[in-house]
């Protein structure tokens, strides 16, 4: 219980100091410096199916660059979570340009039928001004973005 406890505290200490860091309001829930999306190709599939998402992510910042990694996991009905992007290097975005990618995935045979929930990440590795200063090196801050699709029998699928 107490581990929970220290991984609830960090979370809570960092959802605080990372919008200083970024530079963002105190209001702001996420980071300024990136966007985030997920966007479902098609709303309903069945179990041994194929769906397709569209992930990215966006620099935000018109003078600094940033450095982000980003991953994109489906948690089925069940809780089972198949991770179907993630990138192991930080991506370097230049100011005001992002990623993104198309990603066709497969449905197991054995997914229980409902709401499945689609989770994109980018954990922000740092944010570097134009002179090469490194603004954010030892935090890892994140913003997420959530989408959802149903898994459906397959006579109803569409």
């Amino acid at each position: 219980m107490s581990g929970r406890f220290t991984r609830l505290a960090a979370l809570a200490l960092l959802a605080i100091i990372a919008p200083v860091l970024l530079g963002a309001g105190g209001a702001e829930a996420r980071p300024r410096s990136v966007r985030v999306w997920v966007t479902p190709q098609f709303e309903q599939t069945y179990p041994g199916g194929y769906g397709e998402v569209e992930a990215g992510m966006e620099n935000l910042r018109d003078d600094r660059t940033v450095y982000a990694k980003i991953r994109t996991t489906i948690i089925y009905p069940d809780g089972r979570r198949d991770t179907i992007m993630r990138w192991r290097r930080p991506l370097v975005m230049e100011p005001e340009h992002g990623f993104s990618a198309f990603i066709l995935f497969a449905v197991p045979k054995d997914a229980p039928l409902g709401t499945a929930e689609v989770v994109t990440i980018a954990t922000i590795y740092r944010v570097v001004e134009p002179g090469g200063q490194p603004l954010l090196a030892s935090k890892h801050p994140y913003v997420v973005a959530r989408t959802s699709f149903e898994v459906t029998s397959k006579g109803l699928a569409r």
